[in-house]
């Protein structure tokens, strides 16, 4: 399924402005928002933290840590950045289509909503 580029951008917030640029309180919100879509589907799939974190980094010395990461804040209180690599994979790994979680995302209005 292609989406209009037009559509996924008025979805992601960009065409109120002439540039396709997003503030970056926007830009959390959404990143936060994927988490815990991925989090939620995790749970659904009754699937530990560690689990994923093995599909998503098979070659990494911990990767329950780096899937935790994103997952609490860091000691300054801030969350992790989710990088588009690690956001992909984590779909693929929860078998989720990355397009449609980004979507969700971004038209949820806040973490809690």
């Amino acid at each position: 399924m292609v989406i209009p580029k037009s559509i996924l951008l008025g979805k992601l917030g960009l065409y109120r402005k002439k540039e396709a640029q997003m503030e970056p309180e926007r830009m959390i919100q959404i990143e936060q928002n994927i988490v815990e879509i991925l989090e939620a589907r995790r749970l659904e799939l009754k699937m530990s933290v560690e689990a994923l974190g093995k599909l998503v980094y098979p070659n990494d010395a911990s990767p329950y840590m780096r899937i935790q990461a994103f997952r609490k804040p860091q000691s300054n209180g801030k969350k992790r950045r989710l990088p588009v690599g690690d956001f992909v994979s984590m779909c693929a790994a929860l078998g989720l289509d990355h397009v449609r979680v980004l979507i969700e995302a971004a038209e949820k209005k806040t973490v809690d909503a």
